[in-house]
């Protein structure tokens, strides 16, 4: 099997010919100001031949319609069996879609999927509704596997109830970025607060993926999703965003002992070679 980036949470599985994409966002903005960082080249026209599409939820950047207009109706689509997911793709015309229940695998051609559900409505504090859109995907061929977690960030009880069910992967996609709009959007923090806590957010998130790649013991974890920045006049609050490049998150965790690759636009890992 075969791991190619492209940018965000956007990557493209391989075997024996058989190319799954996961989570096409090649159009900007989204949300009104939301870019790619770092800047993207590849184009829509350069991945429309793919045999699949995975999306994980229905935030713009992962579930860009602007992108997926360009797909054909009828390519498949592997998605969480849930009340949002599905019901979008449907209204947007697509026929043919893989609905996998949280904790239920199928087969996608040359892969075995398994899907989830959010694995806790948030991994640092308690809250009444928390995560309630997105979706993780386990990707087996070749006798290689991958865990595809983009924004559903893992507690780490569910970290370890994931490696005792499903034991090691070879590769961990797992995201420290919070995206979002605190603090850069607050009007009622000042600069040097926006600043504290854009640096508090992103030890915590940063931390808390060194511990759930530990539990998880995968061979590389790629530092994955989260990756944007503001653009269309709202560069001013670039400075406040919890958000670091791939590369700083991956030398954070070799720091740590955690073996990580942070990996480049059009980029191919071939797992045979870890």
């Amino acid at each position: 099997m075969k791991l190619t980036h492209i940018s965000n949470a956007c990557c493209i599985y391989e075997s024996q010919g058989f190319r799954l994409l996961a989570d096409p966002w090649l159009s900007e903005p989204v949300f009104g100001s939301w870019v790619h960082d770092p800047p993207l080249k590849t184009k829509v026209e350069d991945v429309l031949d793919v045999d699949a599409l995975y999306i994980s939820h229905i935030h713009a950047d992962h579930c860009d319609p602007e992108t997926l207009r360009h797909f054909r109706r009828d390519i498949p689509i592997v998605c969480l069996w849930d009340r949002f997911m599905p019901q979008h793709l449907w209204r947007m015309g697509f026929t043919k879609l893989h609905e996998l229940p949280d904790h239920n695998a199928g087969n996608v051609a040359a892969f075995i999927v398994t899907m989830f559900g959010p694995f806790c409505k948030h991994p640092h504090h308690d809250c009444e509704v928390g995560n309630v859109v997105d979706s993780a995907l386990l990707v087996e061929a070749d006798g290689h596997r991958i865990l595809n977690c983009n924004d559903n960030t893992m507690s780490l009880e569910a970290a370890e109830a994931f490696r005792k069910d499903y034991g090691q992967v070879d590769v961990a996609q797992l995201n420290s970025n919070a995206a979002g709009p605190y603090p850069a959007c607050f009007v009622n923090l000042s600069h040097d607060e926006k600043l504290a806590e854009r640096d508090r957010i992103l030890k915590l998130q940063t931390d808390h993926m060194v511990e759930v790649a530990r539990i998880l013991g995968a061979k590389v974890v790629q530092p994955f999703a989260g990756a944007y920045k503001l653009g269309y006049g709202q560069e001013h609050l670039n400075q406040y965003l919890p958000v670091w490049p791939a590369e700083r998150i991956a030398a954070y965790l070799e720091e740590r002992d955690v073996r990580a690759l942070a990996m480049r636009e059009g980029e191919t890992l071939d797992l045979a070679d870890l």
